[in-house]
Order: structure tokens, then C-alpha cells, then sequence
């Protein structure tokens, strides 16, 4: 089972990492699909996504990072509003 508490500061300092500029809007963990839907916030660009439970443990940061990088580009991409 995933320790929550300790997943969304290490989720949130990669996002940081990857953009200092993006500010996490919300992060929620849903036990019953064991997944972590994440809303970042640019300017005034917002988007959202998930991740599985599966990207979540250390043995998969690669794949954690490259849905992140992916995330930061869509938010980049968006239209204002």
C-alpha cells in the first residue's frame, strides 16, 4: 500500500523541479482506482492529469518524470482561459 502522505511532496518537489513556475492547484489520491489526479496552474493556463499507481513507486520515477514533462508541455500548449 502507497503512503500517501509521503507521495504528493516527493509528486510535488518533481513537478517543481521540472518548471519552479508551476504552482500544484490539488492533489488527490483515490484508493479505489489507486491512482493520483494533479492539477497545475501557469499564468492563467490550467490543465490536469493522472498518474497510475504503478508510476508511483521508485522503481518507475523515469516513467513519473517523462508524464510530468509530458503535462508541463500540454499546459505550456494551452490557450489562455
Amino acid at each position: 500500500m502507497l503512503d500517501v502522505r509521503k507521495l504528493i511532496p516527493r509528486i510535488e518537489a518533481l513537478i517543481k523541479r521540472a518548471d519552479p513556475k508551476v504552482i500544484t492547484e490539488r492533489t488527490f489520491y483515490d484508493a479505489a482506482s489507486n491512482r493520483l489526479y494533479i492539477g497545475l496552474v501557469k499564468g492563467l493556463r490550467k490543465t490536469e492529469f493522472t498518474l497510475q499507481g504503478s508510476h508511483l513507486t521508485s522503481d518507475h520515477q523515469e516513467e513519473t518524470v517523462r508524464l510530468i514533462d509530458e503535462a508541463l508541455g500540454r499546459l505550456a500548449r494551452l490557450p489562455v482561459g
